[in-house]
């Protein structure tokens, strides 16, 4: 603008421009929520940059509303301090849902019995019966509860199920999962690589 405004980057608002034939000129801003309070939190912080990422790789003009709501939504529990990575994961299940992509992680994707114990992560979803590494039951019971909890609830658990964030145990589950939903992006590794906005 002509008077030398700018917004944090990690801010929320609406913004109107001016657009004249030879430059574009923020005009207004209404800022509805600030996100500083992400910089309390490594994890958290480098999560949201990269999910920010991930985003400015989309075509531009890329036509989804429901994915700014999900966008904002994965935000505002990022800087409540909750454990990020199984944030990360609700936000790409939910991601794909929005994309009709997502894989049924209730039934077995080989056989369709309801998953209980262990299960591999097969090319079309979770199996019970499939070859490959196993993850533990309760693992996936984790990955449920983060992915299909509400935003109230998902809190309370989180807090009580992770007090102190993920054990080093548990760390690899979730990147595991998180490599194998990354799978069903049909823009595939471009989307996720590391480093700057292509």
């Amino acid at each position: 603008s002509r008077f030398g405004a700018a917004t944090e980057p990690l801010s929320w608002g609406e913004f109107r421009f001016y657009q004249s034939p030879r430059s574009t000129t923020l005009q207004d801003v209404r800022l509805f929520e600030s996100f500083l309070s992400l910089r309390r939190s490594g994890g958290a912080l480098r999560e949201g940059v990269e999910t920010c990422l991930w985003l400015s790789r989309l075509p531009c003009g890329y036509p989804d509303d429901d994915l700014l709501g999900l966008f904002w939504r994965h935000f505002r529990l990022l800087s409540l301090s909750l454990p990020p990575m199984p944030l990360r994961l609700r936000f790409l299940v939910r991601w794909l849902r929005l994309q009709g992509r997502a894989p049924d992680l209730l039934h077995c994707a080989r056989c369709g019995k309801p998953l209980r114990a262990g299960v591999s992560l097969g090319r079309w979803g979770p199996e019970c019966c499939g070859p490959g590494p196993t993850l533990p039951g309760r693992f996936l019971q984790d990955l449920c509860r983060a992915v299909m909890l509400a935003r109230e609830p998902l809190v309370e658990w989180l807090r009580t199920r992770f007090p102190s964030g993920l054990e080093a145990s548990e760390s690899g589950w979730w990147n595991d999962a998180e490599g194998w939903l990354r799978g069903f992006f049909p823009e595939g590794a471009a989307l996720f690589r590391k480093g700057e906005r292509s």
